[in-house]
């Protein structure tokens, strides 16, 4: 029992371990999803952290689509033309990339990377352009799937909770019945000579079958 609660615990430990690192590669990711309908305006936000700008490429599923840099050279590929996708004009937003009436080819994977001199750093995008019909469901089942999500790791939680609990009980138990003195062997001392003194009893209380003859002459 102490082997299984031993390999019990070690499997816990390992599922926290792998769970810890899931969570941190899929933060580490922080890629966001964002679904549009046709016909839209769709606008990415790259946020470019304090430092001096060497340069910033935007790129769709790993083809280049804009760069931006030090000098203030824009360039847009061939690509971004037939996409019909743009930067910003404005002041506040020069980094952000705009998209007008969007259609189902601009869905994909969108990537902003920012080379300062102080460092490298990327933004990742989901963009998914849906129909009318097929945005309007995939909202009804966000509004379904949302409370699902919310329910199946508390639902887990408390699973794991029980089954802890229930392991560890087995597992004290256990501790207290070996800790107890063992009783068998006392018992069969007492037993054996329980039976010994009542062998004596009858034997001295029966009558003797030998009944005493006189020689003859």
């Amino acid at each position: 029992m102490e082997d299984f609660y031993g390999h019990f615990s070690n499997k816990r430990t390992l599922s926290l371990i792998c769970c810890m690192f899931w969570i941190s590669s899929h933060a580490d990711a922080d890629v966001k999803t964002i679904s549009a309908e046709v016909g839209t305006n769709v606008t990415l936000d790259c946020n470019v952290p304090n430092g001096t700008l060497n340069q910033l490429t935007w790129s769709k599923d790993g083809d280049h689509l804009i760069s931006y840099n030090l000098e203030r050279k824009l360039y847009i590929s061939e690509a971004a033309k037939s996409l019909e996708i743009n930067l910003s004009p404005s002041e506040n937003h020069l980094y952000t990339l705009v998209i007008d009436s969007a259609h189902k080819n601009h869905t994909g994977n969108y990537t902003c990377d920012i080379t300062l001199f102080e460092g490298v750093w990327d933004q990742k995008w989901e963009l998914i352009i849906k129909s009318p019909r097929e945005h309007n469901e995939s909202g009804h089942w966000k509004q379904i799937l949302i409370p699902v999500a919310t329910a199946v790791p508390i639902a887990s939680l408390l699973i794991f909770t029980f089954s802890f609990i229930l392991v560890q009980r087995i597992y004290n138990q256990h501790s207290e019945q070996r800790r107890q003195p063992p009783m068998t062997g006392m018992w069969q001392e007492e037993t054996g000579e329980h039976i010994y003194e009542n062998s004596l009893e009858i034997n001295v209380s029966q009558p003797s079958s030998y009944h005493y003859k006189p020689r003859g002459h």
